[in-house]
């Protein structure tokens, strides 16, 4: 078998091209597996009955490859070679580890003592060595990270295969191109660019341990070692049937898919925040859009009644007029009074807006909210038959009586 990059075209080329039945007789893959990778690039599959009426002849549809999509263009798979034939689907994991296990650049046995041992390995060698086992929680045991050392927590009996264990993970790990990093007090793998908390201990048993006259019960070491990925989803390997030291494939291949499925899920999030945070920004453009058309509308009302009182303004000047003139009586204190009035009116205007020395200040929207006509609203408290004309009885009698 081999591992061969097929891009998203290619496969949706293939599914249209043959049924699934036949392409997982290519490629080390279950019926499940092939339709999930489908799905997540987003490549429609011939409906139920398709194959059937394409061999008859029948008249059939292909559904298009949609080009709303900005995931992964390309997926790797195994492909079955001569002398595949009676091999079942690998899982991921076992596929990966078969594909680690077939890389012969990778230091994968444990030598029988330290060889040119990594800088974190001999941190840890000082500590295991230069301090006495502790007591009470893990009696008989020391524990590096406490010197934000390595994470490993052994008896001295277990020290130096523990040590020849993470050296050999260590040099594998940065042979595949990944990282250790030690962040308060715990150890990290970094794969992906993505953190995996691990730790190496021994497992201990409760028993009961004497101290002179005294007896007590503890967790005491019983020379099985476990490796351990500390998350939520995380996996555990201890010495049974096989030493950890002979999963070292298995441990490097969980640790490789582990990386993936938290970059998978890290990009997930963050796609879905990026959607959210479009989102809310479309709704906020909206909303200041919304508050912008009812501002604007607002305006064009206020404008709007302006306009018309002015017309009513300008109408009743007129009147006024016409009226002084029909009855001779446009002396010069009127004609004051209309020049006056038609300057307050193209103040008012909001078309004209001139200027006025002594309104320039006030605020025509709000002028008659608070009138200063004992609080009436309207023109109704200006009578220039009392302020200007309270001489001219003809005038009174003439026009204001009507």
């Amino acid at each position: 078998m081999k591992q061969i990059i097929i891009t998203r075209k290619e496969l949706y080329d293939l599914v249209w091209a043959e049924p699934v039945s036949a392409i997982l007789k290519t490629y080390f893959l279950t019926d499940a597996e092939f339709r999930k990778i489908c799905s997540k690039m987003k490549i429609p599959l011939p409906k139920f009955g398709y194959w059937q009426k394409n061999r008859a002849g029948k008249k059939v549809s292909i559904e298009m490859l949609s080009n709303d999509y900005n995931g992964d263009i390309e997926v790797s798979l195994l492909q079955r070679e001569d002398g595949d034939e009676n091999l079942v689907a690998l899982s991921p994991l076992e596929a990966l580890q078969k594909e680690i296990e077939c890389d012969v650049s990778l230091p994968l046995a444990v030598p029988k003592e330290l060889v040119n041992p990594n800088k974190l390995i001999l941190k840890a060698k000082e500590t295991l060595t230069s301090r006495e086992p502790g007591y009470g929680r893990y009696y008989g045991m020391i524990s590096c990270s406490w010197d934000d050392a390595i994470d490993i927590k052994v008896s001295p009996a277990c020290s130096d295969r523990a040590l020849r264990f993470m050296d050999t993970l260590i040099k594998v790990l940065l042979a595949r191109g990944h990282k250790i990093e030690i962040e308060y007090k715990n150890t990290y793998v970094i794969v992906q660019n993505e953190k995996i908390k691990i730790a190496l201990k021994e497992k201990a048993k409760k028993a009961t341990v004497k101290n002179g006259s005294w007896e007590r019960n503890e967790n005491v070491p019983t020379g099985k070692l476990s490796f351990k990925i500390d998350n939520y989803s995380g996996k555990e390997w201890c010495d049974g049937a096989q030493l950890i030291e002979n999963r070292l494939s298995e441990i490097l291949a969980k640790l490789e898919l582990e990386g993936k499925r938290l970059k998978q899920e890290h990009e997930e999030r963050q796609k879905y925040w990026e959607e959210q945070n479009k989102k809310e920004l479309i709704r906020k453009e909206f909303e200041n859009r919304k508050q912008k058309e009812l501002t604007d509308f607002k305006v064009l009302l206020t404008n709007a009644l302006r306009w018309n009182q002015t017309i009513i303004m300008e109408n009743y000047i007129n009147l006024i007029e016409a009226d002084a003139r029909l009855n001779n009586s446009l002396n010069d204190d009127l004609k004051d009074w209309i020049e006056w009035a038609r300057r307050k009116i193209n103040w008012y205007n909001p078309q004209v807006q001139a200027k006025d020395e002594f309104l320039d200040d006030k605020d025509k929207d709000k002028l008659f909210q608070n009138s200063d006509h004992s609080g009436s609203s309207n023109f109704s408290s200006f009578d220039p038959s009392q302020s200007l004309f309270s001489g001219n009885s003809f005038w009174k009698k003439s026009f204001f009586s009507k």
